[in-house]
């Protein structure tokens, strides 16, 4: 798609001209298109501290068939086939969104055909208009994404792709959420989520988690928790236990994972037997329902409080005799 390949439109349910892609539904302001085919410097605009050109929002724009829905996707990403990070979004829902990604871009950015970026560190004629991106000099402020000292811990937790769009929409209440202080993530469907987790004030009903370097809060019916790899052969070579526990909360795979095949199901309060794990730290168990169902499920899905190990002669407590619990290790508990 060439810049310019634009049509003027009726303007009728506009306030001023405007011109609309030749392919789709997006549409700008007809005299911004003007400033910038004629190199006026009134067609450069700033977001998160890069400059820009109108015609850069018109070669990221997605095909669309409602303006009011308008996306853009990281011409980068695609020209390099990949994402820079783990997690990191697709498809933006607006030009912040966009940018903000773009500020987490390691630099130089990749070549792209049809892409004129230029950099303020090379220096750059005062008169320069034709360019698409100006990506400044001196030191930037932190991009966005998970603390350093905290991407062993995501890494432990696991990982989800959205199954239904969770966006606030122009002209549209505000989403729900948990309290009053959670930011209420966004993403599209098909995005993938890091670190989620279930915080016990919630009850199992919202989650949270980062998305393209960002953390928030999100129902969880709304998400697909991605197994691990290998998640059968897992199952069949765990050893069975007489280790049992009672479950915190409802665990339905048809609503809120992937293949019910590998996932156990339990209602809140059932009892889960033959507890085991490859690894006691990893997020999953693998357990036994009341039907005889074997599967694995969410480790913070179960009370820790009430996990009693079979194999002792003393199934009470620890706490009661003074002793440390065998799962205190794993835990933190004495």
């Amino acid at each position: 798609m060439m810049f310019g390949s634009m049509l003027a439109v009726d303007t009728s349910n506009y306030s001023e001209a405007m011109s609309q892609c030749i392919h789709c539904e997006y549409k700008t302001i007809y005299s911004q298109l003007l400033q910038d085919m004629d190199s006026d410097p009134l067609a450069k605009q700033q977001c998160r501290g890069m400059t820009y050109r109108s015609r850069f929002l018109y070669k990221s724009h997605v095909v669309v068939k409602d303006f009011e829905r308008v996306y853009f996707a990281c011409v980068f990403c695609d020209r390099a086939r990949s994402t820079c990070h783990e997690g990191d979004a697709t498809v933006f829902q607006s030009v912040d969104h966009l940018f903000r990604h773009l500020a987490r871009h390691p630099l130089p950015l990749p070549p792209t055909p049809g892409i004129t970026v230029l950099y303020e560190a090379d220096g750059i004629p005062a008169n320069t208009q034709d360019f698409d991106l100006i990506i400044p000099d001196g030191p930037a402020a932190p991009p966005p994404g998970p603390p350093v000292d905290a991407l062993d811990y995501i890494a432990g937790l696991p990982c989800a792709r959205a199954v239904k769009d969770h966006v606030r929409r122009r002209n549209e209440r505000p989403q729900a959420r948990p309290d009053n202080v959670s930011e209420v993530l966004q993403f599209l469907n098909g995005a993938r989520i890091l670190g989620v987790e279930y915080p016990d004030k919630w009850d199992g009903k919202w989650c949270q988690g980062w998305h393209d370097g960002v953390l928030g809060v999100f129902p969880s019916k709304i998400i697909a928790l991605e197994p691990p790899e290998k998640v059968a052969q897992i199952i069949k070579s765990v050893p069975r236990s007489l280790r049992t526990g009672v479950a915190k909360w409802e665990w339905d795979p048809k609503l809120r994972a992937g293949p019910v095949s590998q996932w156990l199901t339990f209602s809140k309060g059932h009892k889960i037997s033959n507890l085991a794990w490859d690894d006691p730290h990893a997020w999953y168990w693998i357990g036994t329902n009341s039907k005889g169902m074997i599967g694995i499920f969410p480790k913070s899905h179960i009370r820790i409080e009430t996990i009693q190990d079979g194999s002792l002669e003393d199934t009470q407590p620890a706490s009661r005799s003074g002793g440390r619990s065998r799962l205190g290790s794993l835990f933190g508990r004495k």
